[in-house]
């Protein structure tokens, strides 16, 4: 996009199942352009044959789409508005944080990139990942960065989905006299990808 685009405005997302983090941009409904691995291409696709190239090459972008992003997430409760760098976007929320996801058939991937405060680090906090209320997994976090993915099961019959985060911790710059942020700052999310396994 930088090359052969520059004047076009956009957000980098984690994969084909990516979701913005933000509404959708001067009113206009968002669009994804990923290369195709796991999913079944929808919208504009740029096919290449995986002939002679795909055995003496890396396997990447043989499969390319242009797609509308069908439904947003919705950051229902304990979220911050989004906040954007030049290419990336991320959210903060405190010691609970809720979102809305749209329904998938059949079995499901979440994946999750996020991030804590650097000070808590040495606390190591724990993370737990809620999916329609049912637990998927409690992570003790012991460094700044977490990436984890897991196959999950949605709510029935395409219903809309509610994922929830949790930490047992949060940073408080003013609470700490450390600096002048007022919030309590749990998790960082980077990156969220929903969809059909």
């Amino acid at each position: 996009m930088e090359v052969a685009a520059p004047d076009i405005k956009f957000t980098r997302l984690y994969d084909e199942r990516g979701l913005p983090l933000s509404p959708e941009h001067d009113n206009r409904r968002p669009w994804l352009l990923s290369e195709i691995y796991f999913t079944r291409p929808r919208g504009y696709v740029s096919h290449r044959e995986r002939g002679h190239l795909w055995n003496i090459a890396r396997r990447h972008y043989f499969d390319v789409a242009l797609q509308p992003i069908s439904a947003v997430p919705q950051f229902i409760g304990g979220w911050s508005p989004a906040e954007l760098t030049e290419t990336d976007e991320y959210r903060w929320c405190g010691r609970r944080g809720v979102i809305g996801l749209q329904g998938v058939t059949g079995e499901a991937v979440l994946r999750l990139d996020f991030s804590i405060a650097r000070e808590l680090v040495p606390e190591q906090p724990k993370v737990r990942v809620l999916l329609n209320g049912k637990p998927i997994d409690t992570i003790a976090v012991s460094a700044e960065s977490t990436v984890r993915e897991w196959h999950v099961t949605p709510a029935p019959a395409g219903a809309p989905n509610t994922l929830e985060l949790q930490i047992d911790k949060v940073y408080n710059s003013v609470a700490r006299h450390t600096g002048e942020d007022p919030r309590d700052l749990g998790i960082r999310l980077h990156f969220l990808s929903f969809g059909p396994a």
